[in-house]
C-alpha cells in the first residue's frame, strides 16, 4: 500500500471523537491517531496534526532534493529546543 486514499464520490469528511481519540471519517476511510511502524506521508502526516488542535508546532523534514526544512510556531530558538527535547523523551519512553 502506497499510502494513497481513494475517496468514494459520496464521502463526506467530519470529525468523530471515540474513546478520547479523534477520527476524520473519510468516507470508506479513517484515519486513527495510533502508533504505527508504517511509514506515513507528509500530507497525511500534517494532516492529522491540523486535526489535532495544537497549540505549539515545530516541523522538521526534507525536501525532494534532500535539503532540510525546518518551521516553528515559536520564534525563541530555546522554548523550540525545549519543546524537541520534551518530544524525544516521549520517543524515548514509547514501549513497542
Amino acid at each position: 500500500m502506497n499510502g494513497t486514499v481513494t475517496r468514494l464520490p459520496t464521502a463526506r469528511r467530519r470529525r468523530v471523537r471515540q474513546r478520547g481519540e479523534f477520527l476524520r471519517d473519510e468516507g470508506n476511510v479513517a484515519a486513527v491517531r495510533v502508533l504505527t511502524r508504517l511509514d506515513m506521508t507528509p500530507a497525511r502526516t500534517l494532516a492529522q496534526a491540523q486535526d489535532a488542535d495544537l497549540t505549539e508546532v515545530v516541523v522538521i523534514g526534507f525536501d525532494e532534493a534532500g535539503d532540510p526544512f525546518f518551521a516553528s510556531s515559536r520564534a525563541d530558538g530555546g522554548a523550540v529546543l525545549w519543546l524537541l527535547e520534551l518530544a524525544k523523551k516521549a520517543l524515548m519512553e514509547v514501549e513497542g
